[in-house]
C-alpha cells in the first residue's frame, strides 16, 4: 500500500505518512512498519501506536496530528485503492477548500467484488440516509476522502471519537461544505476482516441521529 501511494502520488505533494498500530501489533510487524522509512526515504514516514481503542480514535488522532493541509485515511486491508489518493489530491488542487471523496457509484463495475448481501445492505443504509438528512454524496458510506485540515478545526469532533470517519463523512451534508468526487473501484478485502458489522451500522444510523439533533439538520 505505501509503495502504490509512493509510486502514484508526487512526492511533493505529501506532507507525510502515518502508519498506526495498535496493542496487539507484534515487535515483528512494527519492524515491517518501520522498514517503508528505509525504503523510501524521500518522503517523510512515522510509526504510531495509537492510544486509544478504536478504528475512529486511531482515525481522529492520526488526523488532528497530521501537518498537511489535507489529510487521507485509508485501511491496510486494500479493499480502497491507495492509487486513488492521487486522483482526490489533483481534485483538491482544482477545488481549494472542498472535501473531495471517493464513490464506488460513479462507474459501473466499481461494486462488483463487494459481496452481494454487504452491497444489499449497503444501498439499504445509504437510502435510509438519504431520507434523513437528504444526502447529496453518490457514496456517503465508502467514508474515502481527502478532508481540508483547517475544517477539523472549524469544526468540534470532541464528542464524535468514536464515529469520527461517519462524522468527517457527514461533513459536507451537515455544514453545506463544497464536496467533489472521484471514481473508486472496491476490491477484494486482503487482509483482516469487515468491522462494518450490522452492530457498527447501527451505532452508525445512533450517531446520525445525535448528529441531526446537535446541528439541527431538517
Amino acid at each position: 500500500m505505501v509503495g502504490q501511494i509512493y509510486e502514484s502520488c508526487c512526492h511533493g505533494d505529501i506532507a507525510e505518512i502515518k502508519l498506526i498500530h495498535n496493542d496487539e501489533s507484534t515487535e515483528n510487524y512494527i519492524a515491517y512498519l518501520r522498514s517503508f522509512q528505509e525504503l523510501f526515504p524521500e518522503v517523510t514516514i512515522e510509526v504510531i501506536r495509537q492510544e486509544r481503542p478504536g478504528i475512529g480514535a486511531a482515525v481522529y488522532d492520526g488526523f488532528y496530528s497530521s501537518t498537511g493541509d489535507y489529510v487521507t485515511a485509508i485501511g491496510a486491508d486494500m479493499e480502497n485503492d491507495p492509487r486513488d489518493i492521487a486522483a482526490m489530491i489533483d481534485m483538491a488542487k482544482q477545488h481549494p477548500g472542498a472535501v473531495v471523496t471517493a464513490s464506488r457509484r460513479l462507474r459501473r463495475g466499481d461494486f462488483a467484488e463487494y459481496p452481494a448481501v454487504k452491497r444489499f445492505f449497503n444501498i439499504t443504509f445509504q437510502t435510509v440516509l438519504r431520507l434523513l438528512i437528504q444526502t447529496k454524496q453518490s457514496d456517503i458510506t465508502y467514508m474515502f476522502q481527502c478532508t481540508p485540515k483547517e475544517l477539523l478545526y472549524q469544526y468540534d469532533f470532541s464528542d464524535s471519537v468514536n464515529t469520527f470517519i461517519l462524522a468527517l463523512a457527514l461533513l459536507p451534508e451537515m455544514y453545506d461544505i463544497p464536496f467533489y468526487e472521484v471514481p473508486s473501484k472496491v476490491a477484494t478485502r486482503q487482509h483482516g476482516q469487515s468491522h462494518l458489522t450490522l452492530q457498527y451500522y447501527a451505532g452508525f444510523l445512533r450517531e446520525v441521529f445525535r448528529m441531526i439533533r446537535k446541528h439541527g439538520k431538517r
